[in-house]
């Protein structure tokens, strides 16, 4: 701050500097959440790796997924890579449980999420699901659907399995 003052010393106007924050505290609380994210991540891996079942696992990392992550909705997939298939293992339901998603089978096609997924290693992540993907009435389960997230998991160099999850139950982002 500066005080300027008239002739005789009294203060005539205080001019002082402010800074808007909200930017950066903003990201501050991007990065705890990223970090918080990357602890329930670690512990995931900490806990399917005592799991020896393939069928209990799935159903683990669907679990650590939806309740240490905080998605509502989580689908676990095989892929099938000789067929090039994704096929359903477990989802959950319009209520947040576990549901059997065994029916769901859908080739990867070259325009697909799941073929961007499984070529590049990383999550991937839509913002707004309506607005790029448009679902019809056959793919109710995903209307109202903002952030999506797809992840792949690999044994080595080869695609096993992806994880679809959102909030969709509350629209939460």
């Amino acid at each position: 701050f500066d005080v300027l003052e008239d002739a005789d010393g009294n203060p005539v106007r205080v001019i002082g500097v402010g800074r808007d924050i909200t930017e950066r505290k903003k990201v501050e609380e991007q990065e705890k959440q990223r970090r918080e994210m990357l602890e329930n991540v670690i512990r995931l891996g900490k806990v399917i790796g005592k799991v020896t079942s393939l069928d209990r696992c799935l159903r683990e990392v669907h679990s650590c997924v939806q309740k240490d992550l905080g998605f509502e909705r989580v689908g676990i997939f095989l892929y099938d890579r000789e067929k090039n298939l994704v096929r359903g293992v477990c989802g959950t339901d319009t209520n947040g449980n576990l549901i059997d998603n065994s029916w769901y089978v859908q080739p990867v096609t070259d325009d697909s999420t799941w073929k961007i997924v499984l070529s590049s290693k990383r999550i991937y992540k839509v913002e707004d699901y309506m607005r790029t993907y448009e679902p019809n009435q056959y793919e109710s389960d995903m209307v109202g659907v903002k952030q999506h997230v797809t992840v792949s998991a690999w044994a080595g160099d080869t695609p096993v399995a992806l994880i679809a999850a959102d909030n969709q139950l509350t629209g939460r982002v």
